[in-house]
């Protein structure tokens, strides 16, 4: 869960996911997002290809902001890092400046916000 993803990014962080594990992908799609390039539609063809779930943020509604990523049932790291080559850290070739300084704590999921962020993540 993320308001920005890169195509690379989430590739790289899920490339030894077993395709056997459900993903969900939750992003911004606003069209500001869409039109300035931070939010790509190339990444409904990479989940759809994946059989990964996508959902996104369209406007409709409040701003998705929060950056946790569910491990399993019981953790999740959260923070202040986008799924993108900058908020994890990774600079692409040829890009000259620096990486974002973010931060991602792992947390363990329980009581009420352990919930919400699992129906959020695993709703159907």
């Amino acid at each position: 869960m993320s308001p920005y993803v890169s195509l690379e990014a989430l590739q790289r962080a899920l490339e030894d996911v077993p395709e056997d594990i459900d993903v969900t992908v939750i992003t911004s799609w606003r069209p500001g997002d869409l039109a300035s390039g931070v939010s790509k539609p190339e990444l409904y063809e990479l989940c759809e290809e994946r059989g990964w779930k996508l959902r996104a943020d369209l406007g409709d509604g409040p701003f998705v902001h929060i950056k946790a990523y569910v491990k399993d049932e019981a953790s999740a790291l959260m923070g202040s890092a986008n799924l993108t080559n900058l908020g994890m850290g990774n600079l692409g070739v040829g890009e000259k400046h620096n990486a974002n300084i973010e931060s991602l704590v792992e947390v363990e999921l329980q009581g009420d916000e352990g919930e919400m962020v699992r129906k959020a993540c695993v709703r159907r």
